[in-house]
């Protein structure tokens, strides 16, 4: 892969859509990606009686969508709807969540990212059961991301409903509940909610940056090669002029701040003071850091160093950008961009030349 080949592969990467998620609370140090967690928080929203104070708004949307799916006339129900969850069959086996409206039972398998092994024969013949003992009719649905079901012409009960048709229809039906009642933190978590399951219905299928990963596998991987070997070698460079002129009596290390790209530590023998050179996939915040992502770092540990601490800020303060201290372990970091095009490998031996002269003055 040449230089021009790789040009026109970066073009085409820029010109991708951006298709950042926006994070929602569940994906903050919640399980939100499992389904439990999803399937506990559908059942307090199809509740009708539960704290959020939107009556029946979630369970009619669904029997909405329920209607459309199966082409027939689903009442909307004027009493509560109640939400039961892992009821369990008489073989042991759990359904997600049982909806009882007025005059019929849904029933819905709730799938987020395992795909549809679940006993549906098992499902049926109990949810059959539990209608004929409350004299209504038994409706059955799996909600997934795509909205699809497993062999529908043997689980032909079932109606597959997608996250965004069911986000599309609370959200529709959501509207009329501000005409109702004023906002509350109710109202903001179903809309974080719904928010989540537009996130979790986003497939290798429908995002076209994926296709573009998947079609350009060889040539993204060749690339990659290409600037970690040009990071490697820059570190090699320095390793060997620090060779030529300190001899053994300098530390080296390899880390990863900003992961997967390197980070390199070096260190005179007996020095309190650390050069670091390290790239980042994402520019610091500040203007004079703007489109830079490499970058040169010098850790000062302060203890008994304080006359060197101050000489050094004093003679890279041309140089830094970024400087801070931190109490907790006495230290002073001084940090500045570099170039694309900079001598990196002249900027890390002049700093250690220079660190090497004040330590020795």
């Amino acid at each position: 892969m040449d230089v021009e080949q790789l040009k026109a592969l970066l073009d085409k990467f820029r010109s991708l859509p951006v298709t950042e998620k926006e994070k929602t609370i569940f994906d903050i140090g919640t399980r939100g990606h499992f389904e439990n967690p999803t399937s506990d928080v559908l059942a307090f929203f199809c509740s009708s009686e539960e704290q959020h104070g939107m009556g029946n708004l979630f369970g009619n949307s669904i029997a909405g969508l329920i209607s459309n799916k199966l082409n027939r006339e689903l009442s909307q129900s004027s009493l509560p709807v109640s939400a039961s969850r892992e009821v369990a069959t008489e073989q042991g086996k759990r359904l997600d969540l049982v909806l009882e409206y007025d005059e019929y039972l849904l029933i819905i398998e709730a799938k987020v990212n395992h795909s549809q092994v679940n006993p549906f024969e098992e499902y049926e013949r109990y949810g059959d059961k539990l209608g004929a003992e409350n004299g209504k009719d038994v409706l059955y649905a799996v909600l997934s991301p795509s909205g699809q079901v497993d062999d529908p012409l043997t689980n032909h009960r079932w109606a597959g409903i997608s996250f965004d048709e069911l986000k599309t229809a609370v959200s529709e039906n959501l509207h009329s509940c501000f005409i109702l009642k004023p906002l509350d933190k109710w109202v903001f978590v179903l809309r974080d909610f719904l928010l989540h399951l537009e996130n979790l219905s986003m497939t290798v299928g429908k995002n076209p940056n994926y296709a573009f990963a998947l079609e350009n596998m060889v040539e993204i991987s060749k690339a990659w090669t290409l600037l970690t070997d040009s990071l490697n070698d820059i570190n090699s460079q320095i390793y060997r002029q620090c060779e030529e002129r300190y001899g053994s009596a300098f530390s080296h290390r390899k880390s990863s701040w900003f992961k997967p790209l390197p980070a390199f530590t070096y260190s005179l023998e007996g020095s309190s003071v650390e050069v670091i050179f390290f790239a980042t996939p994402r520019a610091m915040n500040g203007l004079k850091n703007e489109g830079k992502f490499q970058y040169v770092q010098v850790y000062i540990k302060k203890d008994k160093q304080e006359d060197l601490f101050r000489n050094l800020q004093e003679a890279l303060q041309r140089k830094t950008v970024d400087f801070w201290e931190n109490s907790r372990d006495n230290s002073g970091i001084l940090r500045w961009p570099l170039e694309y095009d900079a001598d990196v490998v002249g900027e890390m031996m002049a700093v250690l030349d220079l660190v090497n002269e004040k330590e020795h003055r």
